[in-house]
């Protein structure tokens, strides 16, 4: 933002001062700012709790965070220009001006999430389905959580700055008689078998036992693990 608008005076911006004083150094840096501020907020405070299991989430949720920051520049605009540009052509004509900086680092960003070899362990746990005929192997630190249906597992996993799953015909009991004794996959739920290393969260909702995965991903625990996790959030 401060690239586009100080060193390139893009999209016609005045660089005298504006009707507050401000010089278009001040104003620029202002608007930088106030993007930084507003994605860091949402990223990490929002963003967590949000579920961005497939790529139209995380389309809808750059779009969100896009139209967010563009309002709040919107309102420092109008702070240096003493509220003179408060009508709507002016503030779409904004927004679309934003947009069109935007879309450029948030795709650079993702294209480099997506190639980036991931900063994890080497260790990592290997599915098979109960032919033995299908294998998957992920990294320990990318498994989320498996879930089940029927005779079928399904292994939901980090991938780039999204959430993948594969599908093995198979059941959770048999996989987790599979599992080493270290194992870091632990039984929560008849359902659901959760990655220890990915749980940040805790809690009861409407007397129910939930734990809260990255990325703000909610798993039941039935009555039978309660005291397990609750003993281990303790340590």
């Amino acid at each position: 933002m401060f690239l586009v608008l100080f060193f390139y005076k893009g999209f016609n911006i005045e660089q005298g001062d504006s009707f507050s004083g401000h010089n278009l150094f001040t104003r620029s840096l202002a608007f930088a700012i106030t993007t930084s501020l507003t994605f860091w907020f949402n990223e990490f405070f929002i963003g967590l709790r949000i579920k961005k299991h497939k790529k139209i989430h995380l389309f809808l949720w750059r779009v969100w965070e896009i139209f967010i920051a563009g309002n709040l520049v919107f309102l420092v605009y109008n702070y240096f220009w003493q509220g003179t540009e408060f009508y709507w052509s002016s503030y779409f004509l904004l927004l679309f001006e934003f947009f069109f900086v935007m879309v450029v680092p948030l795709l650079i960003y993702e294209i480099w999430q997506r190639n980036m070899p991931r900063k994890t362990s080497k260790e990592s746990y290997t599915f098979r389905s109960q032919n033995q005929k299908e294998k998957i192997m992920i990294l320990t630190d990318d498994i989320l959580y498996l879930t089940s249906e029927d005779n079928y597992v399904e292994i939901f996993y980090l991938s780039g700055s999204g959430i993948k799953s594969e599908i093995l015909r198979n059941t959770l009991k048999n996989i987790e008689e599979q599992l080493p004794e270290n194992s870091d996959l632990h039984r929560c739920h008849r359902s659901y078998m959760v990655n220890f290393r990915q749980i940040t969260k805790l809690h009861g909702k409407n007397r129910k036992l939930l734990l809260t995965l990255k990325g703000g991903l909610e798993i039941p625990v039935s009555d039978k693990y309660r005291q397990k996790f609750t003993d281990w959030m303790k340590d």
